[in-house]
Parts: C-alpha cells; sequence; structure tokens
C-alpha cells in the first residue's frame, strides 16, 4: 500500500539512481543481479539488431519518390495468419480529396478549403 501511495516519489528514486551511469555501465551489475531487463531501442538500432535481422523483421520498399529504405515490419509471427507489409501507408492528404468527394463534397468545395489552407 505504502509502495503505491508514494509511486511517484518511487519512480523518481529509481530514474534518478539510473541516471547515474550510462547503459553499458548497467549491463554488468544488472546481469549479475540476474535481472530481466533489455535497452530500449531507436530505430535506427532496431533495423541493425542481430536479432531483428535473423527474424526477418525488416523488409525494404521503395517509395517513387525518396527512393529506396528499409523499415522495421510487424515483430510477431501468426502461424495461420502470415503478415507481410502490402503497401506504403499513403503519403499526407494523399486521400484527401476522395474523401470529401465519397462524403458529397463538390469540387468548388474542396477548392475553396485548399484556397483557405484547410486541407492540402
Amino acid at each position: 500500500m505504502a509502495r503505491t501511495e508514494n509511486s511517484a516519489d518511487l519512480r523518481q528514486l529509481i530514474t534518478d539512481r539510473f541516471m547515474e551511469r550510462t547503459q553499458d555501465e548497467w549491463a554488468s551489475p544488472l546481469d549479475e543481479g540476474r535481472c530481466i531487463w533489455a535497452p530500449v531501442q531507436t530505430l535506427d538500432e532496431i533495423i541493425g539488431d542481430p536479432q531483428v535481422i535473423a527474424n526477418e523483421f525488416t523488409t525494404t520498399m521503395e517509395p517513387p519518390e525518396n527512393g529506396e529504405f528499409q523499415f522495421v515490419t510487424v515483430l510477431m509471427r501468426f502461424h495461420r495468419t502470415p503478415t507481410e507489409v502490402a503497401e506504403l501507408a499513403a503519403e499526407l492528404g494523399q486521400h484527401t480529396e476522395t474523401v470529401l468527394l465519397d462524403l458529397g463534397c463538390s469540387w468548388d468545395d474542396i477548392t475553396r478549403l485548399k484556397d483557405r489552407g484547410a486541407i492540402i
């Protein structure tokens, strides 16, 4: 009960303590203490992670404007429901006109919205 009442203070104490050393400096004491831990990686670190590569959790795509790039895919595997990246996410504003037309807007409405800067 006391831990719950003091959880904000406890989190701050733990945070302050972990800030005293680098991740590399904490690795050995955490391993020696048989703690289960792992670093939080950036996207750049994940792309190069040997386990991510071994499990084929990355793929490469080539959007028309930007050239080829590599990214992380779904980090789970399902036996009966395989996952794959079918296509890239839409560009900002890519489907705006189509959606507005489907909602009943006219081309004049869309032009006015664009002129006001309300849509791209």
